[in-house]
């Protein structure tokens, strides 16, 4: 759904809520840029979806979609799925229609993320929650960071990972822990890292005002001799991804993903999920246009 009537203004409450509950929310950002960003997309514990369409002249992003900034300063959409596919009509038994914008994207959306969380508890590895499957989503987009108020498309168009290995997890950042290192040894041969985080946001208020519970959570990639190699430091978005390709860029060593803390406006311990896929060969998908 893509509500913007007045009735709906509790709709995305109601989605965070069932993130807390261990739902995974996964909603169309929208069609009509003028409208803005479609309810519940822009919840705070949602994951907003826009489109690509691959038809009829090939991949492209679709200007008219709703994209941009929450009122607070999230970017909406975190990722983009592809659009415009046939599918059954229901003029005749025999009729094709095309389904496509964001209407159409959300469900590979979704199936995407069942199929993810399918394979994370097959491999041994239960996700907990849904943040840690927004995560993977995030990691599987195709843009890297830093992402601003300009970015369009979020974590950009997502294919699920065919190969390499992929970790994943949750760290706790507050005023108080100000960074959190992840272990990352990085075999010999590696052709490519990749690093992402996705964390929840709370909605707030103080006699009755909302209340600005936006974080700003910064991702990067240490070596082992304590150099940033690549970062993703952003303001807008629940999001951050980075790449570093190149075999003569690694070798045998202990990296480490630094999550670090820039701003944070809320007092208890914020939980961050991270996921890294290192590869050895690599198999792209061109840029978002």
């Amino acid at each position: 759904m893509d509500e913007h009537t007045p009735e709906s203004v509790d709709i995305p409450a109601v989605a965070d809520h069932c993130y807390d509950w261990g739902a995974m929310v996964v909603a169309a950002n929208g069609n009509d840029s003028a409208q803005g960003i479609g309810r519940p997309a822009v919840g705070r514990r949602v994951l907003g979806v826009g489109c690509y369409m691959i038809k009829p002249d090939g991949d492209h992003w679709d200007a008219a979609q709703a994209h941009g900034l929450t009122d607070d300063g999230r970017i909406k959409p975190d990722v983009l799925a592809p659009s415009y596919v046939e599918t059954a009509g229901n003029y005749d038994d025999s009729d094709i229609n095309y389904f496509t914008a964001t209407s159409g994207a959300t469900p590979f959306a979704a199936a995407s993320g069942l199929l993810m969380l399918n394979w994370m508890e097959s491999n041994g590895g239960n996700p907990a929650d849904a943040g840690q499957i927004f995560s993977q989503m995030i990691l599987a987009g195709n843009e890297v960071g830093p992402f601003g108020a300009a970015t369009t498309g979020g974590a950009g168009m997502f294919r699920l990972p065919d190969s390499g290995t992929t970790m994943w997890g949750k760290v706790w950042v507050s005023d108080a822990v100000r960074y959190v290192d992840v272990p990352l040894e990085i075999p010999a041969g590696t052709a490519r890292v990749e690093a992402a985080i996705w964390w929840p946001e709370e909605s707030l208020t103080a006699a009755g005002a909302p209340v600005d519970t936006h974080d700003d959570i910064d991702l990067e990639v240490v070596t082992s001799l304590g150099f940033t190699k690549t970062k993703s430091n952003g303001a807008g978005g629940v999001f951050e991804r980075v790449k570093i390709d190149g075999t003569p860029t690694f070798g045998p060593n202990n990296w480490k993903v630094r999550i670090r803390v820039f701003k944070i406006r809320t007092t208890e311990a914020h939980p961050v999920y991270w996921a890294v896929t290192i590869r050895s060969n690599i198999a792209d998908i061109p840029p978002c246009p």
